[in-house]
This record gives structure tokens, C-alpha cells and sequence, in this order.
């Protein structure tokens, strides 16, 4: 049978893409996935440190395959290693039933799809999300956190991505004249606390957050200022530990139960719309 190989990388959001587009691809064409979650600076939480493990999966980083990228058919949205290798775009596709066609009539047994986006492919289902399980300890710190069953959730990216298309004092100002209730969660402490001032909002008390990887640079660098552990040049100075992604992920089920306000673009936002809509 033949192998899907799904390469989740990036942030959470980028790396929840990947998989559910993958295992789509994976349920429509029949073919075996295997995921790819490797530990990095932006996440390094592993696969099984936030899902039930009912997958093969690895901890491969991309740079990983590259003895055996002859044995691959590679649908990727960027060529990052500069792999002398037929790479196709995942936006050159209208369908996932394309790239099912595509790789059925390969000779080859193993494909990698890795795109930190969801395309919209006119055949796309999403409704494949509703199977994805988180690990149960998550569910079980939700349901004995959550005090209310009606509030807006808003998400306030404020390390590498500051602001958003929000201004954070208009927001404060707006809740501070509201008699809703409000759960407010951020990759910063000092946002955080700043919010938790007003009697209307609520945050999950984390104990860890996004750091620096080196404290003397900003959060956003020029590309090859900053290396992470395998020498691999960044352009975010941020280092999301394990535990940091997985209180994350509980900020993530708190805001899907919420009445979302948009603030940004951010992958994890649009992750938590996602899960709010398939009752994840």
C-alpha cells in the first residue's frame, strides 16, 4: 500500500494544516499516512505529547529525508532545502481527487505533502477534523477549568506577531465597557495579566510561555541573524518549549468554545475556528 508522509512544520496552527490536509488526502486516495512532527524552535511538543496515538509517526525533520528523496513524489509549498527533485506545488492542484490521481499513477510508493496552509480545493471536506482527538488530559483540564458555557474568546498574538490588525488598548477599552464575559489568552504574560485587571475577563494560568532564543535580538530577525541546534538560519527569535504548546493547546479548547473575535490571521486563530465549527 501506498505511503503518505505528512510533514507537519512551523508553529501549531501551520503543523494542523498539514495533517488535516494530509490525512484527507490519505482518507480519499486509501493510502497509509505517516506524520512527520519534528522538534523544533516554534514547537516542541511532539505528536504524541497532544494527540492520541492512533498514527505512525515520526519525529523526522525535513533535512531527515534528504538520502531518500529519490524515493519520493513531493507535493510541498516551497522547495526549502533546495532538493534537486521534481517538487510541485500543493496550489497547483484544483481537487484533492488531482492529487489522489497524481499519486496513484506514480511508480513510486511514497509521497511527502507538506503546506503550512489549507488550500481551497473545490472538493475539499473538512469534516474529517471531527475525528482528530486531542489527548484526553486536555479535555479533562478543560471541562474542570471552564466556569461559563456563554463568553467571547479572543487571542492576542503579541511575540513575533504584535497586534495583529487589532490595536490591544482599543480591545482593553471595549471589554472594560462590556457586560459580557470575556476569555482572553496570549503568548504573553504581561498581555495577560494586563487584561486580567478588568472583572469581565478571565485566562487560563499558563506556566509557560514563548521565550526568546536570544534575548539581545527582537522577536522578528533578518533570516541567518539567529540558528536554532541543527544550524538552520530563522527569522523568528522564539522558542516555544514543550510545555508552552501544551498549555497552548488548552488555551486553543477554551477559545474553540467561545464566541470567536477575530483579531488576526493567526493559524492558531483560524485552528480554533476550525475546531469550534467540527466540535472538537
Amino acid at each position: 500500500m501506498k505511503k503518505l508522509y505528512i510533514h507537519c512544520d512551523g508553529g501549531f496552527g501551520n503543523r494542523f494544516n498539514s495533517l488535516v490536509i494530509g490525512l484527507i488526502i490519505c482518507q480519499r486516495g486509501g493510502f497509509t499516512p505517516v506524520i512527520s512532527w519534528p522538534s523544533t524552535n516554534v514547537c516542541r511538543a511532539l505528536y504524541d505529547d497532544i494527540f492520541e496515538d492512533e498514527f505512525e509517526f515520526n519525529s523526522n525533520r525535513l533535512e531527515d529525508y534528504s538520502d531518500s528523496i529519490n524515493q519520493f513524489e513531493f507535493i510541498m509549498h516551497d522547495n526549502q532545502l533546495n532538493w534537486n527533485v521534481k517538487i510541485i506545488s500543493p496550489y497547483s492542484y484544483a481537487s484533492i481527487d488531482q492529487i489522489v490521481q497524481y499519486y496513484n499513477n506514480s511508480t513510486k510508493d511514497k509521497l511527502l505533502y507538506f503546506n503550512n496552509l489549507i488550500p481551497n480545493y473545490q472538493d475539499l471536506d473538512l469534516s474529517l477534523i471531527s475525528n482528530l482527538k486531542f489527548k484526553k488530559e486536555y479535555y479533562d483540564i478543560v471541562s474542570k477549568f471552564l466556569k461559563f458555557d456563554n463568553y467571547i474568546g479572543i487571542h492576542l498574538r503579541a511575540t513575533d506577531s504584535p497586534q495583529g490588525n487589532f490595536n490591544f488598548d482599543q480591545i482593553f477599552n471595549s471589554i472594560k465597557n462590556s457586560e459580557k464575559i470575556y476569555f482572553v489568552c496570549s503568548d504573553s504574560l504581561e498581555v495577560e495579566n494586563k487584561f486580567n485587571k478588568l472583572k469581565n475577563v478571565f485566562t487560563f494560568p499558563k506556566t509557560s510561555y514563548v521565550d526568546k532564543i536570544d534575548s539581545s535580538f527582537d522577536w522578528r530577525v533578518s533570516r541567518g541573524t539567529i540558528k536554532d541546534e541543527k544550524n538552520k538560519a530563522l527569522s523568528f527569535n522564539v522558542e516555544r518549549s514543550a510545555q508552552s504548546v501544551k498549555e497552548a493547546i488548552i488555551d486553543l479548547l477554551i477559545l474553540s468554545k467561545s464566541d470567536i473575535m477575530l483579531t488576526s490571521n493567526s493559524t492558531f486563530l483560524t485552528t480554533a475556528q476550525l475546531l469550534k465549527q467540527f466540535n472538537l
